[in-house]
């Protein structure tokens, strides 16, 4: 399918529960982080204890800063320190991740149109899955946690609008968000007010992606489609071609 067209200017993804299923692999290095930090077992936190556990902990939070520090009680400077540990963790971890069913042939089928990632791990690990999946030349860039200050995570559309800044040429059309956490539906919405008062035409559409742990029907912020399987979101990207032509 060519996706070429007037009115799509770039589709962007976050990564993890959204490319690929990263749950266990990331369970296994917060543990190891928490422990390198407190010196305390992980199993005292009940959220460390298994991934259906973990996984309903990173539902609830924001962002990784807000997980660190309200959920595991660590100082500011504590989860600074676990920022600059992860990247390190996560290579020496040998959890394998695996992308969810048709993320890839969405990936291939939208090779003529830009993409990026816009996620909060490190950008390392993203590029590391991506080239064993032989997929990192599909995406013009990557904006990983260390791209964007402390401060300016998600929900803020800091890094979401330097993707774009990237990906996109024209000062007109949309750009399609794809996530499976509420937090990337508040980024989209965040990026579109910073887009709207700079007077551009570019508007972003966010994807809930539905088919791993996410469930956009369970959000306060709305997104603008929901794909329950990632091949759904083909024929959302063809939706906008089709608005084009007429």
């Amino acid at each position: 399918m060519s996706a070429t067209r007037t009115d799509l200017l770039a589709v962007i993804w976050d990564f993890d529960g959204t490319l690929a299923d990263t749950r266990q692999k990331n369970l296994n290095v917060t543990r190891e982080i928490y422990t390198r930090i407190t010196s305390r077992h992980p199993d005292e936190v009940p959220g460390l204890a298994s991934v259906e556990a973990y996984t309903a902990l990173t539902r609830r939070t924001t962002n990784w800063r807000t997980l660190y520090m309200e959920e595991f009680g660590l100082t500011t400077e504590e989860t600074d320190h676990a920022g600059r540990l992860w990247s390190g963790f996560q290579e020496a971890d040998p959890t394998p991740v695996a992308l969810y069913q048709g993320v890839r042939e969405v990936i291939t089928a939208l090779a003529d149109t830009p993409q990026g990632i816009v996620s909060q791990n490190g950008r390392r690990t993203i590029t590391r899955t991506l080239a064993g999946e032989k997929l990192e030349g599909c995406f013009q860039t990557i904006i990983g946690y260390e791209e964007v200050p402390s401060e300016k995570q998600k929900p803020s559309p800091e890094g979401l609008l330097a993707c774009i800044d990237v990906l996109t040429q024209r000062t007109r059309g949309h750009v399609l968000y794809i996530g499976d956490h509420e937090t990337d539906a508040r980024c989209g919405q965040n990026g579109n007010e910073v887009l709207l008062a700079r007077g551009l035409g570019i508007h972003v559409r966010v994807i809930g992606a539905a088919y791993g742990a996410g469930d956009p029907a369970d959000w306060v912020t709305p997104v603008a489609h929901t794909a329950r399987h990632a091949r759904d979101i083909l024929g959302i990207v063809a939706r906008y071609a089709e608005a084009s032509a007429g």
